[in-house]
């Protein structure tokens, strides 16, 4: 079965930025030049900063979209606009969205997973990524590691109670809005638990999809 761990998250501190709403972006590879520019203008510590820095006139390689990330990362740590965790947690997550007139909620959770070796174990890769999109995001690693998209697994088999993922975590929602964030028609919520152990996972081999938005 895969490997999870809780970890101590990185947090905007409200206090600094007011509402999550205006710092969130979606996964750095659909957001194009227009909505980049809309995120840009939502505040100055938009989280696109950090996933999909703009490119600058006169960048080079001293300076350029991957450095400046970095450099506002170590920023805003020092002044703390994010803020780390005291403890680890698994960070449960859930989105609410209409489709079609009805209102959908999806329930996961965030934690740490190990990772293995290509093509062996229980973890699969989701998709063939080209080589252009995989050298952006290493050298972007490179600069500051900080993993500010996500990526998930589906998990789908009851533990040995009969309980679904989805029943583990759906009764998990903020007790207040301090953890919501909206972006567009998406609510996110973001509530952490300190407990790792309540989750017991028995799974079969399961498969690899990216989440379609990131908090």
């Amino acid at each position: 079965m895969p490997d999870i761990q809780a970890f101590r998250g990185l947090r905007y501190d409200l206090g600094h930025i007011g509402s999550l709403s205006d710092v969130v972006a979606p996964p750095y590879d659909v957001i194009d030049t227009e909505l980049q520019d809309l995120l840009y203008k939502c505040h100055p510590a938009n989280v696109v900063r950090l996933i999909l820095n703009r490119d600058e006139p006169g960048d080079d390689e001293q300076s350029n979209r991957y450095t400046r990330a970095a450099r506002l990362l170590k920023n805003w740590r020092n002044e703390g606009v994010l803020q780390t965790e005291p403890d680890p947690a698994i960070y449960v997550y859930h989105q609410t969205f209409d489709v079609d007139g009805q209102k959908l909620t999806r329930r996961g959770f965030m934690c740490r997973v190990r990772l293995e070796s290509f093509g062996r174990g229980t973890i699969f890769p989701h998709e063939e990524t080209p080589s252009g999109p995989k050298a952006d995001r290493f050298m972007l690693t490179d600069q500051q590691p900080l993993r500010a998209s996500d990526s998930g697994q589906i998990i789908d088999k009851p533990n040995l109670a009969g309980q679904t993922t989805a029943a583990r975590v759906s009764h998990t929602m903020p007790q207040t809005q301090k953890h919501v964030g909206r972006l567009g028609n998406l609510l996110q919520y973001l509530p952490k638990i300190f407990v790792p152990h309540c989750f017991q996972f028995q799974t079969h081999k399961t498969s690899i999809c990216k989440l379609p938005w990131g908090f």
